[in-house]
């Protein structure tokens, strides 16, 4: 997952704190306290939100919840949020960690040239008028080849006017 808010350095380490502690209590949630909410939301959310895209678009590809539910506990426990700017020295090293699974969170560093292997989820909300900038910016959009049906990209209204105008 990729948040990119802004190009300052305090609001990004802000966000990933927020992050940080939002992603604890659900994943504490989902260890103690799965039968008190979270199991149903998730499950609710698959079936109402993924599944039908799956089955639209490559219907033999169709999962249960009840199939993926072993794979969410570990999913929690593996994500790590990281913040990569210039001043942080946090990287996203896909070589010398080939199972990372991150939540990254950043401004410049991640607008200009970093690639975030198995990129599903992007919150894009730094704005900028600067057509140079969002060209770069939006690479992110793009998608690995079989999950296009989970793949999910957040932004302003604003700036998605601004991306459809730099597109045509």
């Amino acid at each position: 997952m990729l948040l990119h808010g802004s190009h300052l350095v305090l609001r990004q380490i802000e966000m990933a704190n927020l992050v940080t502690q939002r992603f604890s209590e659900l994943r504490d949630e989902w260890r103690y306290q799965r039968s008190q909410g979270i199991l149903q939301r998730l499950h609710n959310r698959w079936d109402q939100e993924f599944r039908p895209v799956t089955i639209e678009s490559h219907p033999s590809l169709d999962a249960s919840f009840n199939e993926i539910e072993p794979f969410i506990g570990p999913f929690f426990e593996a994500v790590q949020v990281r913040v990569i700017n210039s001043r942080t020295g946090e990287v996203l090293d896909y070589e010398r960690e080939p199972n990372l699974k991150a939540i990254a969170v950043g401004g410049n560093r991640l607008s200009r040239g970093l690639t975030l292997e198995g990129l599903l989820t992007s919150y894009f909300f730094r704005s900028t008028a600067m057509y140079d900038t969002l060209m770069q910016m939006g690479r992110w959009f793009g998608f690995r080849g079989g999950y296009e049906d989970i793949t999910r990209i957040y932004m302003t209204s604003d700036l998605s006017s601004w991306f459809s105008d730099l597109a045509w």
